[in-house]
């Protein structure tokens, strides 16, 4: 009865999806230096960084710098991903490894301006590339791109396009048509809704039909992390699995660490990131010197 109701309400109910369920404008401010500082192993100070895009906007974010850094890595997070509030977490965690971190807000969020679309992210992502490569004080290692969930697209996408030294993949998708599929499975919806689950369609936009991790991993030989929280419910671990295997990096240089019991955002908390992240960072070091 109830499944019938639902199929008659629900007829062939096709659920668009847009950039709009990746992309949250959350404007904010500088983050502060003090809170961001907290915590923060000895020897490390704290930078603002203004980057130019464009004729008029700017990327705005901190970057944690230390003597000797292996290497700088450059942090792109999730959808709601601001410095000022998720920042200094974020910087505790991936200082546990000798390196410099850069993290910025995303265009149009947080005290960075500019256009929220995917397109003008991976833009500001490049050109944050460009500025970075260029301070031969902040990158005297080269640049590690590290993206968490949405922000694993962004890093994917500079490393398809630029000579990153490493690339790191968390808690993210294989593509925006798995990703739905997986984000809006019976186990996840209302247990109202349940039935009506056959009959609903997927349509993806587009512009984020075209970002495509696979594709992206595929072309990418450098050095690769891939990370996953065991109890991950909006990426399940089979999709950081299946972008493991589908890697053109060679096995010497590729890992994929799935952390039992975290969860989409919690990896980095984890006991076992720290000593994970600290070895695949001695992998692009190694992998660097013996580089031609």
């Amino acid at each position: 009865m109830l499944g019938a109701m639902a199929a008659s309400l629900a007829g062939c109910y096709r659920l668009r999806i847009s950039e709009s369920f990746w992309l949250h404008a959350r404007p904010g401010p500088i983050a502060d230096n003090a809170l961001a500082a907290a915590g923060l192993p000895s020897g490390y100070t704290l930078r603002h960084v203004t980057i130019p895009v464009g004729d008029s906007d700017v990327l705005v974010g901190v970057a944690a710098l230390r003597p000797g850094a292996l290497s700088t890595v450059l942090y792109f997070g999730g959808d709601d991903f601001v410095v000022s509030s998720q920042g200094p977490a974020v910087l505790r965690a991936l200082t546990a490894a000798p390196v410099n971190v850069v993290l910025l807000d995303y265009p149009g969020s947080g005290a960075s301006t500019g256009p929220l679309t995917l397109i003008g992210v991976e833009h500001a992502a490049v050109t944050a590339y460009d500025w970075l490569a260029a301070q031969p004080d902040l990158t005297p290692a080269g640049v590690v791109v590290h993206g968490h969930s949405m922000g694993g697209f962004v890093a994917a996408a500079v490393a398809e396009m630029r000579p990153v030294r490493g690339l790191v993949v968390q808690n993210s998708a294989t593509n925006p048509t798995d990703w739905a599929h997986a984000f809006f499975r019976p186990s996840r919806l209302k247990w109202w809704a349940r039935p009506a689950y056959p009959f609903i369609r997927v349509s993806i936009d587009p512009t984020l039909a075209r970002e495509d991790n696979t594709a992206r991993v595929r072309r990418y030989r450098g050095p690769l992390l891939v990370l996953s929280g065991g109890a991950d419910d909006k990426t399940p671990p089979a999709m950081s699995r299946a972008l493991a295997a589908a890697s053109a990096t060679p096995d010497a240089l590729k890992q994929l660490v799935i952390l039992p019991g975290a969860d989409h955002e919690n990896v980095l908390e984890q006991p076992g990131f720290a000593p994970v992240y600290r070895a695949f960072l001695a992998t692009v070091v190694a992998h660097r010197t013996s580089s031609p």
